[in-house]
């Protein structure tokens, strides 16, 4: 198989995106690729700028952030992604900094989606626009879902 099938293979297989038109299918294998991170390696840094969207093919992911008081490089890890799971949906939607690292816990194989080119294209293609948004969207509410029930579980705790 050459690189681009490999992409259009795991482009089809994405939740979300089967039975994505064919058009589409190789437009996001044509922005993407395969980032490989070794354990501890970060996909990217808190405060970056950057919008790109990542899913995570095999491995686990671990959010980490800043915690007040500590030195500036000491990141605390509160979150942990798994393969089938989208992470970098936030900056791609609002344009925002990256509000934590994202670092493998083990070794990882990534899809990277270049999040600058995708947003272009979706200003242009509708349909290709609704797709992408509401996978982004789901997933961006199950996160919050997620941390809102992890708060209460805490809160009830203490």
């Amino acid at each position: 198989m050459t690189k681009n099938t490999d992409l259009l293979q795991t482009i089809r297989s994405l939740p979300g995106f089967e039975n994505l038109a064919e058009a589409h299918a190789e437009f996001l294998a044509d922005i993407s690729s395969f980032v490989s991170l070794g354990e501890h390696e970060l996909a990217f840094r808190e405060d970056e700028s950057s919008v790109d969207i990542y899913y995570i093919v095999s491995g686990l992911m671990e959010s980490r952030m800043r915690v007040p008081g500590r030195q500036r490089d000491e990141d605390e890890g509160f979150s942990t992604l798994k393969s089938g799971e989208y992470f970098g949906e936030t900056a791609f939607l609002d344009g925002s900094r990256r509000e934590s690292s994202l670092a493998a816990r083990e070794r990882c194989l990534l899809l990277k989606l270049e999040g600058s080119a995708l947003r272009e294209r979706c200003k242009a293609d509708a349909e290709l626009a609704v797709r992408v948004y509401a996978i982004l969207g789901r997933t961006s509410a199950q996160r919050y879902r997620d941390v809102s029930l992890e708060l209460r579980n805490t809160a009830s705790y203490q």
